[in-house]
């Protein structure tokens, strides 16, 4: 019997393909027009954070382990306040971590951002990954 080697998405969860044209992991050099306002290395993580103008909100994500390369990695959205602490103790291997503020940021504000294109998605593709997972609360997203 033959089975996949991909990964199993169902209907709480979606699969999102980072385009490579802008990706900033393995290449070392930054677009002129990412926003990106913060970019560092710090304990085995890269922590990342861009500015949209146009909403006038600040987007912050933590690549925790080896990202740059990597298929289905996984996406939650943690309190900003923690981001850092939720970094280290991850048990999932490589994921990222996304920072909100007072829920201003769920699931489905991801989920559309990665879809339709947006701050938040520019600056997950400069974390090297080709693909990232969601795993929704609800199956609206």
């Amino acid at each position: 019997m033959y089975t996949s080697g991909e990964a199993h998405f169902s209907w709480t969860s979606r699969r999102v393909m980072l385009p490579e044209d802008d990706r900033y992991g393995r290449s070392g050099v930054a677009p002129d027009t990412s926003g990106v306002t913060l970019d560092r290395v710090l304990m085995g993580s890269r922590l990342m954070a861009c500015r949209d103008v146009e909403q006038e909100r600040e987007y912050v994500a933590l690549a925790v382990g080896a990202v740059d390369g990597g298929d289905d990695v996984p996406v939650r959205v943690v309190e900003e306040e923690r981001l850092l602490l939720h970094g280290p103790r991850s048990g999932f291997g490589p994921e990222i971590l996304v920072g909100a503020e007072d829920d201003d940021l769920d699931d489905r504000e991801v989920t559309r951002q990665l879809l339709d294109g947006g701050p938040l998605r520019s600056l997950l593709t400069r974390t090297g990954a080709h693909s990232v997972a969601l795993t929704c609360a609800s199956a609206h997203c």
